[in-house]
């Protein structure tokens, strides 16, 4: 099995994926409902005509509105959550972009989870996802420093950052107890200086690496961002 094959099989999504929430079917009201309902409006219909043709609508729209509330389910709270939301003018600029990361300890690949204490040696390997074709750009940051380990062309959907020869990797060292990734997204090529610039200003003065910093740098500058953080052993 090649190196994309092992990586196919850990990153994955379709098994979780399958898992969703099934399309929403369409409801009938209560034959209860519908006769009160009809007989709010010959009740409705007989006032309004006595007051002239013009005003019997407002019956059948409140008839009308009745039965739309019972057939169409509210809206869930936790799906319009504001994070999911891209900012106006962002999407002209930016594809979303996601980050998957696995990790390979003593020959064994497994997806990298977090919570989990990585050790000194352990290889990681990145899988980005983009919405568009576009430039990507991955971040590693630390307690210490902020450094690009590689920007790429990659078309919508899912790719393994590196070449067709051998895919890219990073390797924990002792002392780096903490760590962050992140991919950062633009349909136009980023000026690397610039956004290195941009992100090392951020973090001077912090003693711990932040985990929410890269994204919220790269956001205000108009680009999308992923981010995964990981724990090393000390």
């Amino acid at each position: 099995m090649t190196d994309t094959q092992l990586l196919d099989w850990v990153l994955d999504d379709s098994i979780e994926a399958s898992g969703g929430v099934p399309p929403l079917a369409e409801m009938t009201p209560p034959q209860a409902l519908i006769d009160r309902t009809l007989n709010l409006v010959d009740a409705e219909w007989e006032t309004q005509s006595r007051r002239g043709w013009q005003y019997a609508s407002v019956g059948l729209a409140l008839a009308a509105g009745l039965i739309l509330a019972v057939q169409l389910p509210s809206p869930d709270p936790a799906t319009a959550s504001i994070d999911k939301m891209t900012p106006k003018g962002l999407e002209a600029s930016a594809p979303e972009v996601g980050l998957k990361m696995a990790v390979s300890s003593e020959g064994q690949l497994a997806r990298v989870e977090g919570g989990v204490h990585y050790r000194a040696g352990d290889e990681l390997y990145f899988r980005v996802s983009s919405t568009q074709s576009g430039w990507v750009y991955l971040v590693h940051r630390s307690e210490t420093q902020v450094q690009l380990l590689a920007s790429q062309h990659i078309a919508s959907g899912e790719t393994d950052l590196g070449n067709a020869e051998s895919l890219l990797s990073w390797t924990i060292e002792t002392g780096d107890p903490a760590s962050t990734f992140a991919v950062i997204g633009s349909l136009e090529p980023i000026d690397t200086t610039a956004l290195l610039g941009s992100l090392q200003a951020e973090s001077e003065g912090d003693s711990t690496a932040n985990h929410s910093q890269t994204c919220t740098t790269a956001r205000s500058m108009g680009w999308s961002c992923a981010t995964q953080a990981i724990e090393g052993s000390p």
